[in-house]
């Protein structure tokens, strides 16, 4: 048990990969609305608790109640937003709602309410569950103990002390219970997600799903004689000398740029700390308009990033009669080489290959009669 406890702490921080899932599942809206309308409506509770016996009573009581409302009323407006929060500001938007739920806790003059109101840390559990660590979580577990046990103490005090034992040992299961079942449902969506496809930080592919996604992309096109396949490396310039936190921010906004301004049916990937792939077809060997809508989505981002971008264009002719690893191979190799002159140019710039014919359709039989 202490070992699994032990393990548990030590668990990474979940925000990037599950932020990186939603945005990749085309979610982040959706979700960020859902949190808004959550908050709304535990906004009204202290509204209406200042009008019930059991609430908030005096003047000092009462403002505070209405303040902690007005608070959960301007951040359920901040959250409805297109995208996901930093993660700096998740954390202090769950300090604040922590904060909040244990004043309101405090002031009501009937202590079981006060009891009651501290349910509400079980939903700030499962959101640090989700999208942080563990740590934060007992950090919250902690603060639910000292806002449930005052009032506990003074319905103990009233001459009730089963009672008062009884509600916190409830709200206790009620929060750990939240608790166990995010974390269950966490591990199986990395278990799903993160070892199988995608790249945890910025929820793109990794190099393995790239290679089968792309695979699957030339076999279904390779049949339209006007088209031309195009594939991307691109690489953040100075990437070396950003802090730890800088890099990871990078990372996660140039994953982001790429997969907004990328088309649907593009393959998108990211394959080492400072690099992505992209693959994608076009009717003519010109990818220059893709590229320079990513050169400057990227140069936009808060940390006005640079790239050095290597593409090679090849007819998607009989490249179905590839072994897709071979060609994917021959051809991502080109389009590094190309960045690698790109970079060495001075960066902030890309270059550009046209490759006729792959070896790859000299190299296996079979390849040469299909293209004839």
């Amino acid at each position: 048990m202490i070992r699994t406890l032990r393990a548990w702490r030590r668990q990474p921080d979940h925000y990037y990969w599950i932020t990186a899932l939603l945005a990749s599942r085309g979610a982040e809206a959706s979700t960020t609305r859902v949190v808004s309308t959550l908050i709304a409506s535990l906004a009204f509770l202290p509204i209406i608790m200042v009008f019930s016996p059991a609430g908030p009573q005096g003047p000092v009581n009462v403002g505070i109640s209405l303040t902690v409302a007005a608070i959960a009323i301007g951040l359920a407006l901040w959250w409805r937003r297109a995208h996901w929060p930093s993660r700096r500001q998740s954390l202090w938007f769950v300090t604040l709602v922590s904060v909040g739920v244990a004043a309101v806790a405090l002031i009501q003059s009937n202590p079981v309410s006060g009891i009651f109101a501290t349910c509400a840390f079980a939903g700030i559990s499962g959101y640090l569950v989700f999208f942080h660590t563990a740590r934060h979580v007992s950090t919250m577990m902690a603060a639910t103990v000292v806002a449930s046990a005052i009032p506990a103490y003074r319905l103990a005090q009233a001459g009730d002390p089963i009672w008062a034992g009884g509600m916190v040992t409830a709200v206790l299961v009620i929060i750990l219970t939240a608790t166990v079942g995010c974390q269950a449902f966490v591990e199986m969506l990395g278990q799903a997600t993160m070892g199988r496809d995608l790249e945890p930080v910025t929820g793109l592919l990794n190099r393995a799903a790239f290679y089968e996604a792309a695979g699957t992309f030339i076999a279904s096109r390779s049949r339209v004689d006007d088209r031309h396949l195009v594939i991307l490396v691109v690489s953040l310039d100075n990437f070396t000398l950003f802090t730890p936190a800088h890099a990871t921010s990078a990372r996660v906004a140039a994953g982001r740029a790429m997969r907004e301004t990328t088309r649907r049916d593009a393959v998108v990937a990211h394959i080492t700390d400072s690099e992505f792939l992209v693959a994608d077809s076009f009717a003519a060997p010109d990818a220059s308009a893709l590229v320079e809508r990513i050169r400057s989505a990227i140069r936009s981002t808060p940390l006005r990033l640079t790239t050095s971008i290597g593409v090679v264009c090849t007819p998607m002719n009989g490249l179905a009669s590839c072994p897709p690893y071979e060609l994917l191979d021959e051809l991502t190799a080109l389009a590094t080489k190309v960045m690698y002159d790109a970079r060495r140019a001075g960066g902030n710039q890309a270059q550009y290959v046209v490759c006729e014919r792959p070896a790859c359709l000299d190299n296996f039989p079979g390849s040469a009669e299909d293209v004839g």
